[in-house]
């Protein structure tokens, strides 16, 4: 496990500017809709980590929509990319450090 943690602070890094970059978005197109949620950087940045967490997010997406109904458009493509993230590369990493080892101990039987 501690041999994924390289490529784990990748996946970070990436999820990081993933999050910096919507937030700004939903804080420009949203902050007058809904400040609670999307108010200030902060409130964002909180609010699209519990989206991406798949936390509460039909709530939020709905308090949204009834300004904006197009925002569903953001909100599905933000829970795409961040459920990728999430999910795929950070097992993908786990995986590809544990077939190296295992193929490290194979070399050295």
């Amino acid at each position: 496990m501690l041999a994924a943690l390289p490529g784990m602070a990748s996946i970070i890094g990436l999820m990081a500017l993933v999050l910096y970059v919507t937030a700004v978005m939903a804080t420009k197109l949203f902050g007058a809709i809904a400040p609670e949620f999307f108010g200030t950087f902060g409130a964002s940045l909180f609010t699209l980590f519990q989206v991406m967490t798949v936390e509460g997010w039909p709530d939020i997406a709905r308090a949204v929509m009834t300004q904006s109904p197009y925002a569903w458009v953001f909100f599905v493509s933000y829970l795409l990319v961040a459920t990728f993230m999430v999910l795929n590369l950070f097992i993908a990493v786990v995986v590809n450090a544990m077939q190296a080892q295992v193929a490290q101990d194979l070399k050295g039987e």
